[in-house]
This record gives structure tokens, C-alpha cells and sequence, in this order.
């Protein structure tokens, strides 16, 4: 009897999940759910846009699941527990692309691995123990909002700050000065000296997940203006800039860090008097010029 009453709440609890899913599917375009993903009510997937950029260029790894997709949204609808996880395939997946996705994830790859098919990069515990059937999905709303979706604005900006780095070839003082005499020549690299103040990637990071990627100052959003390839691009402005504190601070992200495009970012900077506008002082110019 009791076996019978355990097989019914878990049922009705996977509905439940499932319902959640398609929901939020209807709700936020970047969120895909299909009932053919999920495994019975034991294991209910879904999809986000952003999971696109995180595989993306993850050449030589199969599906794990044959279902078209690298990496899943994954709720475990256990008897005594309920876990929300991402898992990703790694089925041939190659060296360089697993130290890049361990680069974006911040590690962990090995202790996390489960299988040789597939890994699960993070996890976020909804329930354990005795399972409130009406409370799940209530937990998994709120650890949608207050945790993943800041998680996935994490990831979309560390993948966009590995965007377009190179490395240089070395500039010693044998480079050679270009000849102006037959035009105009650009490209040579130079060894100079200046100061650089050091900024902390986290806190880059912990800005854009609390204000999101988009301008403080005119709200562009490069991943509505250009598609999702370019979703998380953005600057990120010091209220105060560092060459004014000369010395290590403990920097509030949501306080003195704020997100403004290239453009407002460059006009932020250009006060006559050579200082720095505040973001209001900008924000009333721009209004004013409209």
C-alpha cells in the first residue's frame, strides 16, 4: 500500500514538474521544453537559449541521449529528493573543449563526472528526505529565479570575456619602426610602459548577473540587437575609477559596478574637464539630445 501511495505522489509530482517546464516555456521565449526529452516523471528536461552558447563550438562531442542537444536542464524527481541540474554530454568530447568549459564552469569537471557519457556541471537541491508535493514547485520557481538565472548570466559572460583574445607575437626593441615614406602604416606593435590597474574578473561577473547585459545608460542589449552569439556582451564601468583610488579596493559589484555599452562607456569618459560623468548625469544628456 504504501508502495502504491509513493508511485502516485511521484507521478503527480512529475506532472506537476512537467507543467512548470511548459509554462516557462510559454513565458520566456529562451526556454524550450518538449515531453519527448523527458525519461517517464523520474528525469524532466528542458532547454534554454543560453545552453546554445555554452556548446557552442564543442566539435567532436556526440549526443549522450540522441536527442539533438549537448546539454540539458535536468530534474531528478526521485521518491525521497528532488534535484534541478545542468548536465552536459561529454561523449568524445575533446581536450581543448573540455579546459575551455572548465575555464567557464571554474572547475570541477572530475569530481562531478557520473558517467563516461555525460557530467553534470552544476546542481542546485530542490528537496530531500519527505517531498511537499506542492512546496517543489514552489522551491524550483524560486531557485529558477534567484539562482540559475543569475548562474547562466555568469556563464554568458565568461564566455564572452574568452571572445577575441590572442596572443601577440613578442615586441622586443629589434622591432623595426615602420617607414612613413611610401603611406600611411599601422599594425606594428611597440613595447611601451604604463600604469595598469588590475580589475577583478568576478566582480565583472557578479555585476552583469545582478544588473543583467544590458546599458545603464540607453539600454542597448547586444544579444537583442545582433543575436544570441553576442547575448552577455557588455562593459562593465567603475563608479569611481581606479586611477582616482590608486590602491586595492573591496569592490561592491552592485554598488559601484554598473553595465554600459561601448558607446556610452567611451562617453562616460569624456567629461571637458577631463573627470567622469555619473551614470545620471549621462542618462539626463542623452534624454536631452533626443
Amino acid at each position: 500500500m504504501e508502495e502504491m501511495r509513493a508511485q502516485i505522489e511521484l507521478k503527480l509530482r512529475g506532472e506537476l514538474l512537467r507543467d512548470w517546464c511548459r509554462q516557462l516555456a510559454e513565458t520566456d521565449e529562451s526556454v524550450q521544453f518538449d515531453d519527448g526529452w523527458c525519461s517517464g516523471q523520474r528525469i524532466i528536461r528542458f532547454y534554454t537559449s543560453t545552453l546554445d552558447t555554452l556548446v557552442r563550438g564543442w566539435r567532436g562531442t556526440g549526443d549522450c541521449w540522441g536527442l539533438g542537444r549537448l546539454a540539458f536542464y535536468e530534474i531528478e524527481n526521485d521518491a525521497d529528493c528532488v534535484v534541478l541540474r545542468l548536465t552536459a554530454s561529454i561523449r568524445g568530447m575533446r581536450r581543448p573543449v573540455r579546459e575551455g568549459l572548465e575555464r567557464v564552469l571554474d572547475g570541477g569537471l572530475e569530481s562531478s563526472t557520473n558517467s563516461h557519457d555525460h557530467i553534470v556541471l552544476c546542481a542546485w537541491p530542490l528537496a530531500d528526505g519527505e517531498v511537499d508535493v506542492n512546496g517543489v514547485v514552489a522551491d524550483l520557481d524560486a531557485t529558477w529565479r534567484e539562482q540559475v538565472i543569475p548562474f547562466e548570466r555568469s556563464v554568458v559572460a565568461r564566455i564572452s570575456g574568452q571572445k577575441g583574445l590572442r596572443r601577440s607575437n613578442p615586441v622586443t626593441s629589434e622591432t623595426p619602426r615602420p617607414q612613413l615614406d611610401t603611406g600611411l602604416i599601422e599594425g606594428v606593435e611597440y613595447a611601451t610602459l604604463a600604469n595598469r590597474f588590475e580589475r577583478n574578473k568576478q566582480a565583472r561577473v557578479l555585476c552583469i548577473a545582478a544588473h543583467g547585459a544590458v546599458c545603464a545608460v540607453c539600454g542597448f542589449d547586444f544579444g537583442k540587437a545582433y543575436g544570441q552569439e553576442f547575448e552577455g556582451m557588455i562593459d562593465v564601468h567603475h563608479r569611481v575609477p581606479l586611477n582616482e583610488i590608486r590602491e586595492g579596493y573591496e569592490v561592491d559589484p552592485v554598488r559601484d559596478l554598473v553595465p554600459l555599452c561601448p558607446n556610452c562607456h567611451r562617453a562616460i569618459h569624456s567629461k571637458p574637464d577631463g573627470g567622469v560623468y555619473t551614470v545620471e548625469e549621462l542618462r539626463r544628456r542623452r534624454e536631452c539630445a533626443l
